[in-house]
């Protein structure tokens, strides 16, 4: 499918520049002459080991299949690995809850030991009543693997002090992997949560223990704390050069000394440092119910990212992918207004990935009632820049 999008701004300005006004007035940039291709490809996620989608990168995507709750779990996969040109997908040669990738041939994941033995006393329901004691075999992570495909590397991050610890959402940023940590507290209190930083290079780490949520983008460390104050940090020196309150903010990059983040889904801003000027895109088609997920920032200008709508009724309703113009300001694609990106009942897109010219989404069906019951069925919608 070929979309292609005409300069209509460019037409405005120059009428505008013939009526003797307009000149010098900085008007925003006319669409560039964009092509997007669609491709999909339907599975099954109980026979293809695709569940969750971990990142993608270089046409690749890596999959987590959730029927595997361990190494030895008899009906899962290891990792997988979709190539996103053809639909064909393999299967790593290690098994993890959280794994990443250079787009190349060296992996990162969370190392798993065990199976320890664990037992612990409870009530038994029914007539019979009383106390009865409940055995199970438990993994537990032991830190952070870097190696190849077949899982044949070195351990370049080990838990400290012994406690136990667990990594979640690990992603790679050039040469620093981050992850957030949580440290459960053994006397019954509440846990601990830790951002850390990992320098590849030098294997030093970060530690952030503030109660904040943190990202990093281009060299820049990114914090919105719970009063929704958005700061921006040089990453290497730590000198902080962005600080600002913000309202229903999903994310945040930094490019060419420019801060873009979301207010919604209606309303972006993106901030010059250098100038200090804030420019405000707004879309006049988005409801005000609307709920933006995911966002990523491709080729530096087009801001991609998925929106929902809650019902009343029933399950919310996704509206799919949208592109945002960030010179001229324009979305120029919904993809729930493609004709060529297939409607279906009983649907619903669970993540969104992006990076490079391309960007996933990720479908589901569930049953006609209830929202959470998943028939098993679903799909890979591919979308590239050309």
């Amino acid at each position: 499918m070929k979309l292609r999008f005409t300069a209509l701004l460019l037409a405005l300005a120059l009428l505008s520049a013939a009526c003797g006004k307009g000149e010098n007035q900085g008007l925003p940039a006319a669409p560039e002459e964009l092509s997007l291709s669609v491709r999909e490809f339907p599975l099954r996620s109980e026979e293809d080991g695709m569940d969750l989608c971990l990142g993608v990168k270089n046409g690749r995507a890596l999959f987590l299949d959730l029927e595997k709750q361990n190494a030895d779990s008899p009906g899962g996969r290891n990792t997988v690995e979709a190539d996103l040109s053809t639909g064909e997908w393999r299967e790593l040669g290690f098994w993890s809850v959280e794994v990443q990738w250079d787009g190349k041939d060296t992996y990162y994941w969370v190392g798993m030991t065990g199976p320890v033995q664990k037992d612990a006393m409870g009530s038994q329901s029914g007539a019979a009543g009383g106390p009865v004691r409940y055995e199970w075999k438990e993994w537990q992570q032991e830190g952070i693997w870097r190696g190849n495909d077949k899982g044949e590397g070195e351990l370049i991050y080990r838990f400290p002090d012994g406690k136990k610890r667990e990594i979640r959402n690990l992603a790679l940023f050039g040469d620093t992997l981050c992850w957030g940590e949580r440290i459960p507290d053994e006397t019954g209190g509440p846990d601990q949560e830790e951002f850390c930083l990992l320098n590849l290079e030098s294997l030093v780490v970060q530690r952030r223990t503030e109660g904040v949520e943190y990202w990093v983008d281009n060299g820049c460390l990114f914090s919105l704390d719970r009063r929704n104050i958005l700061r921006a940090e040089n990453l290497s020196t730590g000198e902080e050069f962005f600080d600002r309150w913000v309202d229903s903010c999903s994310g945040a990059f930094y490019r060419n000394d420019r801060i873009i983040w979301n207010t919604g889904a209606a309303r972006f801003q993106i901030y010059d440092c250098k100038t200090e000027e804030t420019r405000d895109l707004i879309d006049p088609m988005a409801g005000e119910a609307e709920i933006l997920w995911e966002m990523y920032l491709l080729r530096d200008r087009y801001l991609v990212f998925r929106v929902t709508e809650p019902q009343l009724d029933g399950p919310e309703q996704s509206k799919g992918l949208r592109i945002l113009d960030l010179e001229s300001g324009e979305v120029l694609y919904r993809s729930a207004e493609d004709p060529q990106v297939e409607k279906r009942e009983n649907w619903y897109y669970s993540q969104l990935l992006a990076e490079g010219d391309t960007a996933l989404l990720v479908g589901q069906e569930h049953e006609p009632v209830e929202y959470w019951a998943l028939t098993g069925k679903g799909a890979l919608s591919v979308f590239t820049l050309q």
